[in-house]
């Protein structure tokens, strides 16, 4: 997949299979969906279009986010309308999340975090700007050029811990903290590839803590997946 002025192209198929499968991510500031609020409330609404621009010529956007981007944004706005901008193009915002969400369903890709919102709640952007997560987008870390974000992940089996058709809670309470005990002891132990990861992983000791085996679970049951009881 690659964009083109705002165009999204969709890889899929035999020759997708036959390249790299790259992980793009859309970091989405609240310009977009601002954009997009306002349409959906009043479909008459004629957005003012969003502003695709070189990244080469606004670099320091990809460090900004909430207030300080949309100054900024608006400055670069005024550039091109003036003329000063060597590249930029107008869509409507509801098109170009349009295409993303169209290319979301058919490739899986590319998935979404909202920048503004992961950094004006998070506790941990003392290192710099957010701008990594993981593929479903719950662990959100910073990393600036000293930092290179690392998070360390398990996960409790939930079908070992099915006993006589229920959940046995006391078996869950015992593995849920021997895997935190485990993980801290993991960032004492592990190495990384560059020195970057393991400064940010031994002062942020970063864990996060999941669960797998539930379709399992609910085969056992007899349950169906999507129903109100596996829910």
């Amino acid at each position: 997949m690659h964009r083109d002025g705002g165009r999204i192209e969709r890889h899929i198929g035999v020759s997708a299979a036959e390249r790299e499968d790259p992980t793009p991510k859309t970091d989405t500031p609240r310009n977009v969906h601002r954009r997009q609020d306002r349409h959906e409330r009043n479909p008459g609404f004629e957005a003012e279009p969003l502003r695709l621009f070189d990244p080469l010529e606004v670099m320091d956007l990809n460090e900004l986010y909430g207030a300080a981007f949309s100054k900024r944004y608006a400055e670069y706005i005024t550039m091109a309308e003036n003329g000063e901008m060597n590249l930029f193009k107008k869509i409507s915002a509801r098109e170009q999340f349009k295409q993303i969400l169209i290319s979301l369903q058919s490739s899986s890709h590319p998935w979404l975090t909202w920048k503004d919102t992961i950094n004006l709640r998070a506790l941990n952007n003392n290192t710099g700007t957010i701008h990594s997560s993981n593929l479903c987008t719950e662990i959100c870390l910073p990393q600036d050029a000293e930092n290179v974000s690392v998070c360390n992940l398990a996960s409790i089996n939930l079908s070992t811990h099915l006993v006589a058709g229920k959940i046995d809670w006391v078996k869950m309470d015992e593995s849920a903290r021997v895997a935190v005990r485990q993980l801290d002891n993991l960032i004492d132990i592990t190495r990384s590839s560059v020195d970057e990861a393991d400064k940010a992983n031994k002062e942020n000791r970063a864990v996060g803590l999941g669960i797998m085996g539930f379709a399992d679970i609910c085969e056992r049951l007899g349950i169906s997946y999507d129903s109100e009881a596996a829910y």
